[in-house]
């Protein structure tokens, strides 16, 4: 056996440097989706437009106010996971899961095409702990009291390793935090994930999570942004 996956229940905060580098790994694409929403492009062409028409500039020099926006907009959306980052790192979870792999010191396989086999903590697993195997930390969710007077809880942060991508680590992560949630007798979890995270929602979709809210917030006041609140029962399952 020497390519395996264990899920444990921790209050490990260890764990915070894979959900940091899983939130500054969407700058990009968050980039590449704001840059074509319509208040960009029309900031770039009002831009170009005060510079060519009150302040006589040359067709080129207005044209640089183009590369201009992008690059203030990559820094603020930079900015913002850094913010978002920090504020995780703060934040002290109630209690989180991490998925670990044991793996070969020496692999020569991409781990995308590895097939593990998946472990609780809670079963007999000291023949794997016990071997010369490579210890890593490749998914964690977190989960917290909800802040507020109701009898429910938060979850935070959820990350996979993108080279475990598509193994079922985030779902069996999830379906241990509702778990949680059902054994200590809260009514349910709750979560915001946002437009940019389709896949995300369609998953917690088919884990048993209800849309139970929309709202828009506006990125550094300018770009609309979609948020989705969810929540799931306690009552009902979550396979």
């Amino acid at each position: 056996m020497e390519h395996v996956i264990i899920i444990r229940e921790t209050t490990d905060r260890a764990a915070y440097e894979l959900l940091r580098s899983t939130v500054m790994s969407h700058v990009n694409y968050a980039f590449v989706t704001f840059l074509f929403k319509e208040v960009i492009i029309q900031t770039m062409v009002l831009m170009s437009a005060i510079f060519f028409i009150f302040l006589g500039l040359p067709v080129g020099w207005c044209l640089a106010t183009i590369p201009i926006v992008a690059v203030l907009l990559y820094l603020s959306i930079y900015f913002y996971h850094g913010m978002k980052v920090s504020e995780l790192s703060c934040t002290e979870p109630m209690i989180c899961w991490i998925a670990e792999a044991y793996e070969p010191y020496f692999m020569t396989t991409d781990p995308c095409d590895i097939k593990y086999k998946m472990f609780n903590a809670s079963e007999d697993i000291k023949d794997i702990t016990d071997a010369k195997l490579r210890k890593k930390v490749i998914g964690v969710v977190f989960v917290r009291d909800y802040f507020g007077p109701m009898n429910n809880l938060w979850m935070y942060g959820l990350a996979v390793d993108s080279k475990y991508h598509r193994k079922g680590i985030a779902k069996i992560l999830v379906r241990n935090a509702c778990e949680f949630t059902q054994r200590r007798g809260y009514d349910s979890l709750e979560l915001v994930i946002t437009d940019l995270q389709n896949e995300a929602r369609l998953m917690f979709l088919e884990l048993g999570f209800k849309l139970k809210h929309i709202y828009h917030k506006k990125f550094f006041g300018v770009i609309p942004l979609g948020k989705y609140q969810m929540a799931t029962s306690t009552t009902k399952s979550t396979d």
